[in-house]
């Protein structure tokens, strides 16, 4: 800034740069630590000797030690970048306070196993095992060893592989607590689209970049000075052995051209490879909806909600009080194990018998049927449904005839809103007195998903008989009443094809 003449805005900077520096390095901590709080929600799906509730503290303290060290990295790489010395006694002071930091996690993660009761796991052959010690070595035992050694810290060489191993070996640490280490518990496996290492990437290089624009411009390095750039680049002189000269020319707007043509390039790349979902928008998966299954059942009142709880014959282990067999619909739309289970006929009993009680759920008619099935319009899990279907209706009005029965205006467009009411046709399509007071009109042919027309059918019911009913619990209207599925039984489930 001195050299733009901005005296001014220099000692503005001057006065702003510790609560800058405390800013920086409070976000830094910040994210390390809410970084491990993060996967404190993994308990199931992270491998033992990984997850604790320790995770905040350990993903801080590793990277205060690790931090130092890609100080240490980033400036031997500057430096050899232009040919300058690095200030090995800097770095070797860094690397010492790296070594205290490094032993401290060291200690903390070792005591926390052994305090956990998990050292069995520590020696029992698996690929978990050996990627835990392959990354404690690499990333802590190895890195903290060597650094002990002052021969070491003061070497260029040794401090850059000592860098280079930790930050290996931390990395490592991350992707195993994000991705790796849950791959045993959940036998799923992702991997980053190209996009994201990308996006990744690029981040890295631009931050990059502007590092190295800052060491040329600004001095952050004494090692580094104008003179000593101007001998290792001299820009604007045309070399006949260069390429890039002979192509671009050797100015400054040669390389100006050679650079807004790899921007091109590298953008028209991006957009050629992008995916479909990327360029048009994310297309939901379809999830077809399966109907209810009669299942025999055990089922058991709960007098203290007025509720009850079913049981499979074959998983019960123990006499159940006050119990009966019944047969019972299993309502488990998407076939993922979380079934519920319908007492169908108690339902009708409990609402005035079949006179009264059908309406108040079957609110639509498929046509020549009574009580049409939930999913014949609420085809799909979590998406909504178009229930009119335009090519079976024009095949069975005879083609392009039969569009005047519906389109009855001849001087307007063919349209959703150039057509009769669906009850014009299918009168007895609506029940009259249902639960469901929904209007579908000629502009609103979409039934609401499978689980939201469950939920709120279901829930509002519930509330509403829990207002009437003084003997009918808290929990009445809430999850637990209906979703009380067994853990096992579920796992029994998405193992087979049921």
């Amino acid at each position: 800034m001195e050299k733009l003449g901005q005296e001014k805005l220099l000692k503005i900077v001057k006065k702003l740069t510790i609560p800058i520096v405390i800013a920086g390095i409070s976000l830094s901590t910040l994210h390390q630590s809410s970084l491990g709080t993060l996967f404190l929600a993994t308990p199931f799906r992270l491998h033992p000797l990984w997850y604790t509730t320790m995770l905040p503290i350990f993903f801080f303290i590793s990277a205060i030690g690790l931090g130092c060290l890609t100080i240490s990295w980033v400036t031997i790489i500057v430096h050899w970048l232009y040919s300058a010395h690095a200030p090995m006694d800097a770095i070797s002071k860094i690397g010492r306070i790296s070594s205290y930091f490094l032993g401290t996690y060291i200690v903390l993660k070792f005591g926390e196993i052994i305090v956990d009761g998990k050292t069995g796991m520590l020696f029992k052959p698996s690929w978990d095992i050996a990627n835990f010690w392959f990354e404690i070595f690499i990333s802590a035992i190895i890195p903290f060893a060597l650094l002990l050694q002052a021969n070491y810290r003061k070497s260029m060489g040794a401090m850059f592989a000592i860098s280079t191993m930790a930050l290996t070996g931390m990395s490592l640490n991350r992707i195993n607590v994000a991705g790796l280490a849950t791959l045993s518990r959940t036998k799923s496996l992702y991997f980053p689209a190209w996009s994201e290492w990308a996006v990744t990437l690029g981040i890295l290089s631009a931050a990059g970049l502007f590092f190295l624009f800052s060491v040329e411009y600004f001095s952050i390095f004494t090692g580094i000075r104008k003179p000593l750039l101007t001998k290792e680049y001299k820009p604007g002189l045309f070399d006949h052995t260069d390429w890039k000269n002979m192509i671009f020319g050797g100015n400054f707007f040669g390389e100006a051209q050679l650079y807004s043509l790899a921007f091109i390039v590298a953008v028209g790349l991006c957009m050629g490879f992008l995916s479909d979902d990327a360029v048009f928008g994310v297309t939901p998966d379809k999830t077809p909806v399966y109907d209810a299954r009669m299942s025999e059942v055990i089922k058991v009142k709960n007098e203290t909600d007025g509720g009850a709880r079913f049981f499979i014959p074959e998983s019960v282990s123990m006499p159940l009080p006050d119990h009966e067999k019944k047969n019972v619909l299993m309502i488990d739309g998407n076939r993922n194990g979380r079934y519920v289970f319908f007492d169908h006929d108690m339902h009708i009993t409990e609402n005035g018998g079949k006179e009264t009680s059908c309406r108040n759920c079957h609110h639509m008619n498929n046509p020549f049927e009574s009580a049409s099935r939930c999913s014949s319009c609420h085809s799909d899990m979590y998406l909504a449904a178009d229930i009119f279907n335009h090519t079976y209706h024009m095949n069975k009005m005879g083609g392009n005839k039969g569009c005047t029965k519906c389109h009855t205006d001849l001087s307007r467009p063919k349209t959703y809103s150039n057509t009769v009411t669906c009850e014009s046709c299918h009168m007895k399509m609506r029940v009259e007195n249902s639960l469901i007071n929904e209007k579908i009109t000629e502009k609103n042919t979409v039934a609401p998903s499978y689980m939201d027309a469950m939920h709120k059918l279901c829930i509002t019911c519930h509330k509403k008989m829990q207002s009437e009913r003084k003997n009918l619990g808290e929990n009445f209207s809430r999850c637990p009443t209906c979703h009380d599925d067994s853990p096992e039984l579920t796992r029994k489930f998405i193992s087979t094809d049921y």
